[in-house]
């Protein structure tokens, strides 16, 4: 279990990344792996040694961040994505991209 979301992660495709498949598929391949466990290093790296297990993909968003300062970037990327209309048409974030392009 992811220890960030709570998600169920894939044990079934530990090892089986492939580099030169991921350079012909390019992100639909990566997202393939999206719940593939990870070790993360949790703190600051001046203390003891101290890792969680998360997705490849939450490992990839949290990157090198604190955990205190990695929720507070989810929260403003949930309040933004939140204060967006909704169009049934176009998802909320993808408008809010063409928006930024255009302004």
């Amino acid at each position: 279990m992811d220890a960030y979301t709570g998600e169920m992660l894939d044990w079934t495709i530990l090892s089986k990344y492939n580099n030169a498949e991921s350079s012909i598929q390019k992100r639909a391949y990566k997202h393939s792996f999206a719940k593939l466990p990870t070790v993360d290093h949790v703190g600051d790296g001046s203390g003891d040694p101290e890792f969680r297990i998360c997705s490849w993909r939450v490992n990839d968003a949290k990157h090198d961040l604190l955990y205190a300062d990695f929720v507070e970037l989810c929260r403003l990327v949930v309040s933004y994505a939140d204060s967006i209309p909704v169009s049934p048409t176009v998802p909320a974030l993808h408008r809010a991209l063409l928006q930024v392009k255009t302004a």
